[in-house]
């Protein structure tokens, strides 16, 4: 939302009126604490229930936001992706406390695909990147996840957009956007979206029972799903994308992987051990895709190739994967809904991916999940590693639900959403400055 405070009132509602014409949108209006809606009613079921899980998130505190309109993508992809001149150019704007005029914020051609938004000095600006993936995993160099946001930047990990889906599915040959005053349920860090709270698949705390540690029998790292995460065709290189790569790795008979022991009394440097891929594999992993292919061309022979040579098996139940000590969750075309129900679950769960969520700065990776490269290169040090440190894993497990009971609760996105559409409010009002709040300490409540 940062941008926007760089246009003008009265541009921010020309932004808004253009984004409520776009097609697969919804448009929820607070006018004098009553909430309308239009559009999210002809489309797929889906959209219709986004829409109403936003009209949901609002219900209870729309008497106290200002008046306003939002528009939302029914989509579960962002679509937004300003150049990084226009959004230096508005970072300007509000440093110097100034306003950009619209005519200032168009698309730029001057380069194409994921670059354009990068900076002038960044690893993709400077090298590019190779639109095929490597399918196979570089063992070499171990590193492992420190910072999680930062992980997600392709600016700064270019090998990131063949390795996903949705970064290696689109903008390839397309150039920047205009600014857009719409909201998506999920984004990249390249995108300009406002990224609003998603409700899909929210479950109550109280309605989960964690299997106890103790009584957990599954050893295995447990994973069931569909081969969305892109459209499989010929042209789209989608043999190394996340959901297929987990895949091929997770089930591969062939090869070694470099995995990280315990280290050697006396040595220095990591003790690595070249294990082979099918004894990894049936010790540690239970991952398969489920159904029939989706999402691909018949015509070029995808899904064929798809059904053939990736493994398909039986779904698993919900008390399956919670009687499993370790769950990993990936993305598929966009975010992964299935996060908070798995905190949820007691398990150990292992986390891939690029989108930031809503939750991103209240939550701690490795003291609540365990966050895992794009690339897959250091999971099976994560699964050798917690298996040896039993205890451990089950802390980290305890951490996740404990966390998830506390600030994963529906009012806690509700206040978030309200506090996002008190800003955004303000951000359209007439009077930007009479709309703006100034803390006082005489406006602090006694907590009861």
């Amino acid at each position: 939302m940062f941008p926007f405070r760089a246009v003008s009132p009265k541009d921010v509602r020309t932004l808004i009126d253009r984004a409520s014409k776009e097609a697969d949108t919804f448009v929820i209006t607070v006018h004098d604490g009553q909430v309308t809606h239009t559009g999210g009613d002809d489309g797929p079921a889906i959209h219709r229930k986004r829409l109403d899980g936003q009209l949901d998130l609002i219900a209870d505190v729309a008497k106290d936001i200002p008046d306003m309109r939002v528009v939302y993508s029914a989509q579960d992809t962002p679509s937004t992706i300003i150049s990084y001149d226009q959004r230096q150019e508005l970072s300007q704007g509000v440093e110097n406390n100034e306003y950009v005029p619209l005519a200032r914020i168009k698309s730029d051609n001057q380069f194409t695909g994921w670059l354009a938004s990068c900076s002038y000095n960044s690893p993709l600006r400077q090298h590019g990147y190779d639109p095929i993936p490597v399918e196979d995993i570089d063992w070499a160099e171990k590193t492992f996840i420190v910072d999680h946001l930062k992980s997600m930047d392709m600016c700064a990990h270019p090998e990131l957009i063949p390795q996903h889906g949705l970064l290696a599915g689109l903008r390839l040959q397309r150039g920047t956007d205009p600014l857009s005053a719409k909201f998506a349920i999920s984004k990249t860090l390249a995108h300009a979206d406002v990224l609003g709270v998603p409700t899909e698949r929210f479950t109550e705390a109280s309605t989960v029972s964690p299997i106890p540690w103790a009584e957990k029998n599954g050893d295995r790292l447990l994973w069931r799903g569909a081969n969305t995460g892109i459209w499989h065709k010929e042209r789209n290189h989608w043999r190394g994308t996340h959901r297929l790569r987990l895949m091929s790795l997770t089930n591969a008979h062939d090869g070694v992987a470099r995995v990280i022991g315990p280290q050697v009394k006396g040595t220095v440097g990591q003790a690595t051990v070249d294990a082979p891929l099918d004894k990894l594999n049936e010790q540690h992993v239970d991952i398969a895709f489920v159904g029939e292919p989706i999402q691909c061309e018949e015509s070029d022979g995808s899904c064929a190739e798809i059904k053939e040579n990736y493994a398909f098996r039986g779904r698993v139940t919900p008390d399956d994967m919670d009687h499993a000590k370790y769950l990993i969750d990936v993305d598929g075309n966009a975010w992964s809904a299935r996060f908070q129900r798995l905190m949820l679950s007691g398990s150990l769960l292992l986390k891939s991916t690029v989108m930031p969520e809503w939750f991103s700065d209240r939550i701690q990776p490795w003291l609540h999940y365990v966050p895992v490269k794009v690339d897959y290169g250091d999971l099976y040090d994560a699964l050798v590693f917690f298996k040896g440190n039993d205890a451990l894993a089950k802390e980290i497990a305890e951490n996740a639900r404990e966390w998830t009971e506390k600030f994963y609760r529906r009012e806690d996105m509700v206040a978030y959403a309200f506090r996002l559409y008190l800003e955004w409010a303000r951000l359209q009002a007439e009077d930007r400055d009479a709309a703006s709040y100034t803390y006082d300490e005489k406006d602090e409540l006694e907590r009861k």
